[in-house]
């Protein structure tokens, strides 16, 4: 028999570590510059200067030069109110491309006003019924977008959708743009099924307007990739990103930003699959083009930086982990605001980073205020609110508070489990911790249900060899040692062992948990050489991670 007491004690520390990697996923939405009006009144004897002004820009931002396109805009438009004045039709056309040339570089604060006049001017003399000044609704909504702001948002781009499908019938390709970017809306906010259906329809729009391999269509199939990682279909996501790459790399310059987007949501879905080596070099790569282009301080960069963050979390170096999460904080803060939701998931994944390092006092604030965030921001039944959830009833488990601990993970398996569905896996990752909350209260009973589902979910959905298989493995056999059922439990110590040093090697803390758990485990059992050869191989691992 195991003394189930003592060997609890000397391990629990180590076992409530929990795997739990939160990872942030790029998208791009889809904007558009606005198209001159044409036979403009007086702008044929003042414009062309500006004209080569605007093709000069234009041929910048195609080339992903957004910093050099900007000053050449300013001065077009310098130019134009001089020549029409402030309120003429021309004038708007310039205030949306220039408003467009800011948001590519992050600078959300200079384009609003210039939307927002652009707008008035159109309003004031009775042009709203044009495909021009739906441009400028759905570029204003996307700016709202970037920011969070959903309830401005959604209604311009209802206006816009309508105002498009009006003038310009239903299969129009700039339809599709409009529907790209309400289906990201739905998907930021959790409402799945409203979303896939508009991006579908906007694929299918852009392959009959442009063909397959279309950049406009790569950027679509990019963004469905996204909803299914989401939602935990991890195949579907890498086949329409390997897609979209290869449109893309095919069509546009090496090293352009647009190729960075699709890099970087491979790189995710590759982390989320336990492909370590194979998601450093795309985040890698994807940092450096994004610096070149963007420069130090984007918002884009902050996503890479955040990610590559999660990268190195995973593989607990986190010493690396922290100052990158502590950059990509600094810059969202800047560039979107302290109540941003991607600021809030940073302030999760920073506080993961010290909950692990047992800095509780570190981690309790930065949670309680990514949740405040996010219910502000969102919804309290978002997705994102359950993972914050999770995480700080992580955080009362670990102190043995599990009063507090335990209707924070009832809230947040409801919430997944009826935004995300049955069998995603942050859903099992939840199943999982309330699991472990049963069992140091030794409501084992209650516990081994919770265990063999999170299993399942994690062998259908990840794969037999990812590490979160390889953890899950390990909880059930010690609860299966916990209750004196060594037969059952040492084979899945054994493969939750093999698992994890073949994912995340001999010296992460999740394989040392396991090596641990096996010295404890045929010490038990009175086998004295076998305790030793695992107590001796954790030892080695712990030594050599100092």
């Amino acid at each position: 028999m195991i003394d189930n007491q003592i060997k609890c004690k000397k391990r629990d520390r180590i076992l409530r570590v929990a795997l739990v990697m939160s990872l942030s996923i790029g998208t791009q939405l889809p904007v558009v510059a606005q198209p001159r009006p044409a036979n403009p009144p007086i702008a044929q004897t003042a414009s062309s200067e500006v004209q080569q002004l605007q093709a000069q820009a234009s041929q910048l931002t195609d080339q992903g030069r957004y910093r050099e396109a900007t000053p050449l805009l300013e001065k077009a438009l310098q130019l134009q109110e001089t020549a029409l004045g402030k309120n003429h039709p021309e004038i708007a056309v310039l205030l949306n491309d220039l408003g467009l040339s800011y948001v590519r570089q992050g600078q959300y604060a200079k384009a609003e006003p210039l939307y927002q006049r652009s707008i008035q001017i159109r309003e004031a003399k009775s042009i709203t019924d044009q495909p021009g000044f739906s441009i400028t609704l759905s570029n204003l909504a996307m700016l709202y977008h970037l920011q969070g702001q959903y309830t401005k948002a959604e209604p311009l781009y209802v206006r816009a959708l309508a105002i498009r499908e009006r003038t310009l019938g239903k299969e129009h390709p700039s339809i599709a743009t409009i529907l790209g970017n309400l289906a990201e809306i739905f998907r930021e906010q959790g409402q799945y099924a409203k979303a896939e259906p508009l991006y579908q329809r906007s694929i299918k729009i852009q392959e009959t307007a442009f063909g397959q391999n279309h950049p406009s269509v790569a950027q679509t199939l990019s963004n469905l990739g996204v909803l299914y990682f989401d939602q935990g279909k991890y195949a579907n996501a890498e086949a329409l990103l390997t897609r979209a790459l290869n449109i893309r790399e095919t069509t546009l310059r090496p090293g352009h930003p647009e190729i960075a987007v699709v890099l970087h949501n491979l790189a995710v879905v590759s982390l989320q699959q336990g492909k370590y080596a194979i998601a450093e070099g795309l985040f890698t790569r994807v940092l450096t083009i994004r610096e070149k282009a963007l420069g130090q301080n984007h918002p884009d960069v902050a996503a890479t930086l955040q990610n590559l963050a999660a990268l190195y979390d995973e593989q607990a170096n986190y010493t690396k982990a922290e100052s990158l999460y502590l950059r990509a904080l600094s810059i969202r803060e800047q560039t979107i605001g302290r109540n941003h939701p991607e600021v809030a998931f940073t302030l999760n994944t920073l506080g993961g980073v010290y909950k692990k390092q047992n800095q509780d006092t570190k981690a309790e604030p930065l949670y309680l205020r990514a949740l405040r965030i996010y219910e502000t921001a969102l919804s309290k039944d978002h997705p994102l609110v359950a993972m914050t959830l999770h995480n700080l009833a992580s955080l009362y488990r670990d102190r043995q508070q599990y009063a507090k601990a335990e209707p924070l993970y009832l809230r947040a398996i409801s919430i997944r489990e009826s935004r995300l569905g049955s069998a995603h896996p942050d859903l099992a990752t939840s199943l999982n911790a309330l699991a472990l909350l049963y069992r140091d209260q030794k409501q084992t009973t209650k516990s081994e249900p919770l265990l063999l589902r999170a299993l399942a979910i994690y062998e259908a959905g990840l794969g037999k060899e990812h590490p979160r298989t390889g953890i899950a493995l390990n909880h059930l056999a010690d609860l299966y040692a916990i209750q004196g059922q060594p037969a059952k439990a040492e084979p899945l110590f054994l493969s939750g062992l093999r698992i994890l040093e073949k994912t995340v090697g001999e010296n992460h803390p999740q394989t040392i948990a396991t090596l641990t758990n096996l010295a404890a485990f045929y010490k038990a059992l009175g086998n004295s050489a076998k305790s030793k050869e695992f107590f001796d191989r954790a030892t080695r691992a712990r030594r050599s991670v100092r």
